[in-house]
């Protein structure tokens, strides 16, 4: 499948529903949909053969074989730049390189138990900045993706974030389990827990929860979903301690952690720090 498809995975200019997408934007929306087609058919399938890793993660043969897609078409197309994988290389190669950040399956623990919301995550990173961003969701039927100044996208069409009281009953926070766990959430907004940090954090930028919390999450969870939130207008920033950016070349990724918030707009952001306390 992956040799019949090379051709549509070179960089290209290609028109969508805003008009020109940059040709970055258009290899990475490719590429996480080839990825997530890859994905897609393993589910619906059953095929999964799921380990622990020695970080006690969750690894399929799914995860590995995404990231050998990815890899090698990343190599082929920007041999210059770096790439950062969840099931890769977890170091920058330093220097003035520009950087992807893939995590090939996002949510593996929902796909191993067939909860549909997992996905493939690419971002691409120059000069500290990200400046691509795709967010595929297979299962769910959503693909999330924003380039730089330039809005963001959900399937096609722009998405943005809930306005203040725009005349829903409700409001809602998406999060880990394990911010449950640590810390009180005394928002009075629903509670949702999906398992996918991407996908967690996503919600924000398409208007269905106005505040998001991902308390362990890598910097393959953030890269893609923090300029996609922000190209929808929201808020996108640490939770506690630094951010992930500048990328640093002394960094093991797998080894940190980037507590992350995302909220509709800085008043929410405010609250929400406020409200989430630690137990």
């Amino acid at each position: 499948m992956w040799a019949e498809s090379r051709s549509c995975l070179r960089p290209g200019r290609i028109h969508n529903k805003l008009g020109v997408m940059p040709a970055d934007l258009s290899f990475a929306t490719t590429l996480a949909e080839e990825a997530g087609a890859l994905l897609l058919e393993r589910y619906l399938r059953g095929a999964v053969d799921a380990q622990l890793k020695s970080d006690h993660t969750l690894v399929t043969e799914a995860d590995l074989a995404a990231n050998t897609l990815i890899a090698d078409a990343l190599a082929r197309e920007y041999p210059s730049d770096c790439v950062i994988s969840e099931e890769g290389a977890t170091r920058y190669s330093g220097g003035d390189a520009a950087a992807w950040v893939v995590d090939p399956l996002d949510g593996t623990a929902n796909f191993a138990l067939g909860f549909p919301v997992w996905g493939v995550s690419v971002a691409r990173i120059v000069d500290s900045e990200v400046t691509t961003a795709v967010a595929n969701f297979p299962a769910l039927g959503e693909l999330y993706s924003a380039s730089a100044g330039q809005g963001a996208l959900l399937n096609g069409n722009t998405t943005s974030v809930s306005q203040g009281h725009d005349g829903h009953p409700v409001r809602a926070i998406a999060c880990c389990s394990r911010a449950l766990r640590r810390y009180h959430v005394n928002l009075p907004y629903k509670v949702r827990v999906l398992g996918a940090a991407a996908y967690t954090l996503c919600c924000v930028a398409r208007g269905s929860a106005s505040v998001a919390l991902e308390t362990t999450p890598k910097i393959w969870d953030v890269a893609a979903a923090s300029l996609i939130v922000r190209e929808a207008g929201g808020v996108f920033e640490p939770f506690e301690g630094p951010g992930p950016l500048p990328l640093d070349a002394k960094q093991d990724y797998t080894a940190t952690e980037f507590p992350t918030l995302a909220a509709s707009d800085p008043n929410v952001a405010s609250l929400a720090r406020e409200a989430i306390q630690p137990r």
